[in-house]
């Protein structure tokens, strides 16, 4: 871990990101947020464990010949997501998804592509794109508060709820034709709507709900 960035809070980064990480870590206690058990217990569903957060070091790399972190002034990928179950590659559903930190809620977030795709886009938010001005803030925050929680000996993991596709029959242009209809972006804002009806507030790291960003 010595040789690990520091954490990249304020300039020349993103001065938002201090909202959450500071030199001396988080600056939330994750703690307060709901389970991903109470959750469950909420919406009436199970949820399935689909990948984990982890350093992108070299033991997490499983071969890859991506660059991983080789010391402190390292600005690419500090973080990476393992799969941990079938769901993560499948691109038959549509999916909401929660990141916790020691099992506590601290995104939901949902996405019409596969988790894994998903995922990949966060990892375009590191430090080196950041200063050139291309990624989503969303990606870079997100990823440089998992990397803060993993610093701080945190388990960084994603849950993920299968939305089954819908289909819907119109005509338009003279054509009838069997469409897909996006369900996603509605079911995450109904889950948003019972966490906060249950806690008080949206979990820390959404920004806004209902975004088809996130």
């Amino acid at each position: 871990m010595k040789n690990y960035p520091k954490l990249g809070s304020g300039t020349p980064y993103y001065e938002k990101l201090e909202e959450y990480v500071t030199a001396s870590g988080l600056t939330f206690d994750y703690s307060k947020e709901m389970t991903i058990t109470e959750f469950e217990t909420v919406i009436d569903e199970n949820t399935t464990l689909v990948a984990e957060c982890l350093f992108n070091s070299k033991e997490n790399s499983n071969g890859s010949r991506k660059a991983t972190i080789d010391g402190e002034d390292f600005e690419g990928n500090l973080v990476t997501y393992k799969s941990l179950h079938p769901m993560w590659n499948d691109t038959s559903a549509e999916w909401i998804y929660c990141i916790t930190y020691n099992d506590h809620i601290v995104k939901i977030g949902m996405t019409i592509t596969s988790l894994q795709k998903r995922y990949q886009s966060y990892l375009c938010g590191y430090r080196r794109t950041m200063e050139t001005g291309s990624p989503s803030t969303t990606n870079f925050v997100v990823n440089e508060v998992n990397y803060a929680a993993l610093l701080s000996d945190v388990k960084v993991k994603i849950h993920a709820i299968r939305l089954d596709k819908v289909t819907s029959e119109v005509t338009r242009f003279g054509i009838t034709k069997k469409i897909n209809m996006s369900v996603a972006r509605d079911y995450e804002e109904m889950v948003t709507d019972l966490f906060v009806e249950h806690s008080g507030h949206i979990p820390v790291l959404c920004v806004q709900k209902g975004n088809s960003t996130k």
